[in-house]
């Protein structure tokens, strides 16, 4: 399953929300959980991430430290390409 995170930050948390991204990159989340790639608006205080996971428990669990940076929401996506 393929999930969009939408995280809308402080303007305080944007460095660490930075490196909270390079950081983890894509091998430091809970098992079976892999970061496709993640985007930070230039005018925003929005952040996007597209994450690949086959088990939604352990999506949820690896949104948790977001929740700490600033409001998570989540959405179930399909590539476009598979409609």
């Amino acid at each position: 399953m393929l999930h969009m995170i939408e995280l809308r930050y402080p303007l305080q948390q944007r460095d660490e929300l930075l490196q909270y991204f390079q950081e983890r990159g894509v091998t430091h989340h809970e098992a079976g959980v892999v970061l496709k790639g993640a985007w930070v608006a230039t005018k925003d205080r929005v952040a996007y991430a597209l994450v690949e996971s086959r088990d939604a428990e352990q999506f949820e669990k690896s949104c948790r430290p977001l929740e700490q940076l600033g409001e998570v929401s989540t959405r179930q996506v399909i590539d476009a390409e598979q409609v």
